[in-house]
């Protein structure tokens, strides 16, 4: 279990060609292909910013906003 192989491959392509048509199965594609990218980016930003948070030394009124729920 877990484990796709060809003929779940194919299959789920026949569907999504049957679902799209051929003629927007590039757009559709092109969509996903960016929604990934951005989430990508999204997390690596992300990611960068808490990173930057960690190495910086929270000052005190930092501090206070975080313990009141209010986190910058």
């Amino acid at each position: 279990m877990g484990n796709i192989g060809f003929a779940q491959l194919l299959l789920i392509a026949l569907i999504v060609l049957l679902i799209f048509g051929a003629t927007r199965l590039p757009e559709v594609g092109r969509g996903l292909g960016r929604g990934v990218a951005r989430l990508r980016r999204g997390m690596r930003d992300s990611s960068a910013e808490s990173k930057a948070e960690l190495t910086a030394a929270p000052s005190s009124s930092t501090k206070s906003r975080r313990h009141r729920g209010l986190a910058a």
